[in-house]
């Protein structure tokens, strides 16, 4: 019996995570995090990356306490949504991308991190 809750449980997680990964939202985030790791490596100065940023018509912002770096990337907008399975079912209109950099005390990038906020209902 648990070998067969373990295989349901484990298979509901793999279709689960397939679904996601197929999702507009996830194509673009990877999209995304490839393209940084790319684009902007690990060691790359703060002015190189707000450089990157302006020539790629994007906008930076500098959180003032830590001094680390958020670009505003791409906003996805969700498919038309599937018949409600709850009336309390949130529903998100479009998902922002964006970046979250993380400099050391050098100011050189140590991370970038692509994470995605939905605009939700």
């Amino acid at each position: 019996m648990r070998r067969i809750l373990l295989a349901a449980a484990t298979l509901i997680l793999t279709l689960s995570a397939a679904a996601k990964s197929d999702s507009p939202v996830a194509q673009r985030a990877d999209y995304w995090q490839q393209r940084l790791n790319r684009e902007i490596p690990v060691g790359s100065s703060r002015s190189a990356i707000l450089n990157w940023a302006l020539t790629n018509h994007l906008t930076a912002s500098d959180d003032p306490q830590t001094h680390d770096l958020r670009i505003g990337l791409e906003e996805v907008p969700e498919p038309a949504p599937k018949p409600r399975i709850s009336p309390s079912a949130v529903v998100c209109k479009s998902w922002h991308i964006s970046a979250a950099l993380k400099l050391d005390a050098k100011g050189q990038l140590a991370s970038a991190e692509v994470q995605t906020l939905g605009n939700c209902l």
